[in-house]
């Protein structure tokens, strides 16, 4: 390691979660790191890495830099904040399909308008093949 590395000092118990919920195992993702299988594992007993190492994991789980840095912040705090991400997530979520239904009905809407002038287009033919049949009756009459 190079000279004035700087160091991090890594939350061990939420590197390992974050590993979980990528679905990955922590030997698959210490073979990502380009390390041994047992790497990870390793970490629970030397906490203290490269700045530039907790910045690769972080990129490998889709992370913020710096989110794997343990900050010595309660563990409600943490709890909080990941709620927090959590129901901003679910929020944007929900939005989407929001969006996606708003589309819809706006398709649907459009569809409507086409078929309307349709109609109304047939009922004005209608009318005047009414009138035409009614001219031809008249017409008929006259010549009985």
């Amino acid at each position: 390691m190079a000279k004035g590395t700087k160091k991090v000092k890594l939350d061990y118990q939420l590197l390992c979660r974050k590993i979980k919920e990528s679905g990955k195992t922590q030997e698959e993702f210490s073979y990502e790191l380009g390390r041994s299988k047992s790497y990870v594992y390793s970490l629970k007993k030397s906490i203290e890495q490269p700045e530039s190492m907790e910045k690769l994991m972080c990129l490998l789980l889709g992370l913020e830099p710096g989110s794997l840095i343990d900050t010595g912040g309660s563990n409600g705090e943490v709890k909080a904040l990941e709620n927090i991400f959590k129901m901003a997530h679910e929020t944007d979520r929900k939005i989407s399909e929001v969006y996606k239904l708003l589309k819809a009905i706006i398709e649907n809407t459009e569809e409507l308008e086409v078929m309307k002038r349709k109609i109304s287009a047939n009922t004005v033919q209608l009318e005047k093949i009414k009138e035409s049949m009614l001219e031809q009756q008249r017409i008929l009459k006259e010549f009985e």
